[in-house]
């Protein structure tokens, strides 16, 4: 199996996570440390503490439904039913 060194990230966690300087080189690439990494759609923030940042998947959820709603606003009457 052959690293992709270009494609890896090096993020902290813990209470000393912003004292340590960290190089990495594989096969004489340096491994870059990052802030955050997207894994699965989210982005995972290096903190003294596990976290996660929503901002991203919220923005293109609520950009998708705009986009949706803005179609629909010419087909849809001004009353609007609710059927209980």
């Amino acid at each position: 199996m052959k690293f992709n060194a270009s494609k890896s990230n090096i993020i902290c966690y813990g209470p000393k996570c912003t004292d340590l300087n960290i190089e990495l080189h594989v096969n004489s690439i340096a491994i870059p440390r990052v802030n955050r990494v997207k894994y699965l759609g989210v982005y995972l923030m290096s903190a003294k503490s596990f976290k996660v940042c929503w901002l991203e998947p919220k923005k293109k959820f609520f950009r998708a439904v705009n986009g949706l709603f803005s179609n629909c606003t010419s087909t849809m009457n001004d009353t609007v039913y609710y059927i209980v």
